[in-house]
């Protein structure tokens, strides 16, 4: 069983960045649902690797952080991926959408989804996993749109 300092901790901690994560994952306004959703998943979290998972938590967010989307600009006729650079509001959103996206697709096929979005934090807090890879592909995307980046600014 989770000790109650640890039962504790998961209500007490709450951050903005708690908060925007809670209010992503929600869904047709069931915070309560959400709230109970992420706070399983960080138990999980603890009684897997004996952790603080806040930290798990907060270090999977980091390694998912986005510098960079790519958007599609026309000119002359064309369609053009443009890479645009994002502040630190857009980056941590990306991030937990792609968190929240990743977990909701694999809970579909596999099984419950406070199990799925805690073994996604706990590979993407090791730099591995669906996540990282998604968010590589991107990386390389907006690499090889690069030459293209001057249309930003016509």
């Amino acid at each position: 069983m989770v000790d109650q300092n640890m039962e504790q901790k998961i209500f007490l901690n709450k951050n903005r960045v708690i908060l925007k994560f809670i209010n992503i994952l929600m869904k047709n306004g069931k915070k309560v649902k959400a709230e109970f959703l992420f706070r399983k998943s960080l138990k999980l979290i603890f009684l897997e690797t004996r952790k603080d998972p806040f930290i798990i938590f907060f270090k999977a967010l980091q390694n998912i952080l986005s510098i960079v989307t790519v958007r599609f600009i026309r000119k002359r006729g064309r369609s053009y991926q443009i890479p645009f650079p994002l502040n630190n509001k857009q980056q941590l959103s990306l991030a937990i959408k792609w968190l929240i996206q990743d977990s909701r697709k694999l809970s579909k096929q596999k099984s419950s989804f406070f199990k799925i979005l805690s073994a996604q934090l706990i590979l993407a807090s090791q730099n591995k996993g669906d996540i990282i890879k998604h968010k590589n592909e991107f990386y390389n995307s907006a690499r090889q749109s690069r030459p293209f980046a001057h249309f930003r600014w016509r």
